[in-house]
């Protein structure tokens, strides 16, 4: 989660600096792995008046979801998940890059 926040908010930053959008009226949307995306980023900021999220790819509990569904198994461990190992050996990476563990912080609408 941490570098999704480094890597879009520069983009996004630069559109405004640039004249391309306006910080006023930004909105974020994604669908799949884009819809853990807007979790992640709106847990992090409330820079976008606007989200959308569907298509859900991803449950913003890695934990829950990843005993949930065999499938999502090697997803996680070696996959776009990216995970480098089971919750077990990676319990806190886990932890720290489940969106709904920061839900709390969200402080505008989806």
């Amino acid at each position: 989660m941490e570098d999704l926040m480094g890597t879009v908010m520069p983009g996004v930053n630069a559109a405004i600096d640039q004249g391309y959008a306006d910080p006023d009226r930004l909105a974020v949307m994604g669908q799949s792995y884009g819809s853990y995306c807007v979790l992640a980023l709106i847990t992090q900021t409330s820079r976008f008046q606007g989200r959308h999220h569907h298509g859900r790819r991803l449950h913003p509990d890695l934990f829950a979801d990843y005993l949930a569904s065999e499938g999502s198994i090697g997803y996680y461990e070696q996959g776009q998940g990216n995970m480098k190992g089971t919750i077990w050996e990676q319990r806190d990476r886990y932890f720290r890059n489940s969106p709904v563990f920061l839900f709390d912080r969200i402080r505008r609408p989806c």
